[in-house]
């Protein structure tokens, strides 16, 4: 570490859309701007700032590109917003009431200099190994500390003032603790800020930013956590076109993927081009557990997608004993001008091998056992149910199944009992609904685990197909559950409703499948048979007999 550099001059390096993760991505010491002048003791290094306000049209690929930017491999972001910054201030309350009252009195000394050397005590220190960072800290709080005179009145003398900077050192010593060794020379902490903020959580952003750290700003809501900063001008700043509340920052990797057409061609080109893409042999992955990534499609890909194989479409990955089967989950709204077109893609659907056709609702059976006693029996030490503890249960209904099919439905109870996408009915509380879509999965109808028993992890996608025309009986919450487990294992679920009355929408929340509306809505649309000729063009003469679920 050179110790003959003494000062730290931060340039904020030139981004575009295209090249901000990249030069994000690059070390410190091979930017642009990047300049050691021994002779002046001046280091000057290239910054990434960056911020993003509002959302794309594509929020669900968002989501996902922010979760990478903090979990992946490729980035590791340190992840910073108002709830860990606020939790991190409760669990350390104790440390800064004991700071409180020795900065007052380092202020009290600056007030009778007329000068703020408040900072220049250990009480503010935060032992960088690099001196260069260290003198930074001190020229960082001091830019911190005139905005807050010019903000508040009554100066350094302000009674707010001692706590507003306790929690700013202790936010300083808890999220830089890590970067203790960090040598300026080589790389820089990197942080990425996501969701809404109070006036407090702006200025530790801005600490961060005056240190000559990367920051990158996600902002759902299109509010600026650096609209303060002398130099927000030079800061470069991406405004998407939708303005929506922040979620909750995702907990796990998300299992909806977005694929524009473009994208999801130049896959398929890759493969049939050899692109590297690794060709899987027949039942190659039947010991993996399967795992759904719900790809969201326009109309017409939809369509397109769903006569492709598993290992052909976007997404799909299989790796330390996981298969991410991608997967599709659509409602139909209404009927096209076009009847023709709208009965062929049907009937080309339900026509195919391993489509199981149901137009009769409920098509599963309501369980009222109380399995309260089984499901708490069935939990792991982190709340989640345990696989094994399952599959060895006595109530376990699946035993009769290959064993690794048995432990991909054990895993996707799991996981759809861990983090519900089924909506809770009046006054039921989270458990009683984990309960409940417990209960219910676990005896699914036989012709469903007659689709599973077939499905080859990356060959052909089972499909569920359901033709909702309002004559045919009320599609069920149970119904909803078994669903909901198939989704997850990765099995093509289309729900067709020409009336374009609710009716999945009631149980599991919108946002795990895609709706699309065509031009006009059919009360009581009949259902039209294919044609003999259509069985056998799609069949074959041996296959004319297709499964169909009867309630």
């Amino acid at each position: 570490m050179n110790e003959t550099l003494t000062k730290l001059n931060r340039v904020y390096e030139p981004l575009t859309n295209e090249s901000w993760l990249k030069v994000l991505q690059t070390p410190v010491s091979k930017r642009a701007s990047f300049l050691p002048d021994e002779n002046q003791k001046l280091l000057t290094i290239g910054q990434v700032v960056a911020r993003f306000l509002g959302v794309p049209a594509d929020e669900e690929d968002y989501y996902q590109r922010i979760y990478d930017y903090v979990h992946g491999e490729n980035y590791k972001l340190r992840l910073l917003s108002a709830e860990i910054l606020d939790k991190s201030s409760e669990e350390h309350k104790e440390d800064m009431e004991l700071l409180i009252p020795l900065i007052k009195q380092e202020l009290e000394k600056s007030a009778i200099k007329q000068k703020l050397t408040a900072f220049n005590s250990e009480i503010f220190l935060i032992p960088f190994r690099s001196s260069l960072l260290t003198n930074q800290v001190f020229i960082a709080f001091q830019e911190v500390l005139n905005r807050i005179q010019k903000e508040i009145d009554g100066g350094i003398m302000n009674p707010e003032i001692p706590a507003l900077l306790a929690e700013l050192i202790q936010w300083s010593r808890k999220f830089l603790k890590e970067f203790y060794g960090i040598n300026p020379l080589e790389d820089m902490p990197k942080f990425l800020w996501y969701g809404n903020f109070q006036k407090k959580h702006a200025r530790f952003v801005h600490f961060l930013v005056g240190l000559g750290c990367d920051i990158v700003v996600f902002s759902p809501d299109g509010e600026d956590i650096l609209s303060g900063f002398d130099e927000a001008d030079l800061i470069f700043v991406r405004r998407f076109r939708y303005l929506k509340n922040a979620r909750p920052f995702p907990k796990e990797k998300s299992r909806r993927k977005s694929t524009p057409a473009y994208r999801a061609a130049k896959e398929i080109e890759d493969l049939l081009s050899g692109g590297g893409t690794v060709l899987y042999k027949e039942w190659q992955l039947r010991d993996y557990t399967p795992q759904s990534l719900t790809l969201k499609t326009t109309y017409d890909e939809l369509f397109i997608l769903l006569k492709e194989t598993a290992m052909i479409r976007p997404g799909f990955e299989a790796r330390n004993g996981i298969v991410k089967i991608p997967s599709l989950f659509a409602k139909i709204q209404g009927i096209s001008r076009n009847r023709r077109e709208y009965w062929n893609r049907m009937h080309s659907l339900i026509l195919t091998e391993n489509t199981l056709f149901i137009k009769q609702f409920p098509f599963s059976r309501n369980i009222d056992n109380d399995l309260r006693f089984h499901y708490r029996q069935s939990l792991d030490r982190d709340g989640m149910l345990n696989p094994e503890k399952l599959l060895h249960s006595r109530f376990w209904k699946y035993k009769r199944l290959p064993t690794s099919l048995q432990k991909g439905i054990a895993f996707a109870i799991r996981n759809i009992c861990g983090n519900p996408a089924l909506k809770p009915v009046y006054r039921e509380s989270v458990n009683d609904l984990r309960v409940y879509l417990f209960t219910q999965v676990l005896q699914l109808p036989g012709e469903i685990l007659k689709l599973l028993q077939n499905f080859d992890y990356s060959r052909e996608v089972p499909k569920v197909v359901l033709f909702n025309n309002g004559l045919n009986g009320v599609l069920t919450r149970a119904d909803a559950c078994a669903l909901l487990l198939l989704n997850h294992i990765g099995v093509d679920i289309v729900i067709y409703n020409p009336s374009g009355l609710n009716d999945i929408e009631n149980y599991i929340y919108e946002d795990l499948f895609d709706v699309h509306w065509l031009e006009e809505v059919v009360d009581e649309q009949e259902y039209k048979e294919p044609s003999f000729l259509k069985k056998l063009y799609y069949q074959g003469l041996f296959h004319l007999k297709k499964r169909s679920l009867r309630p």
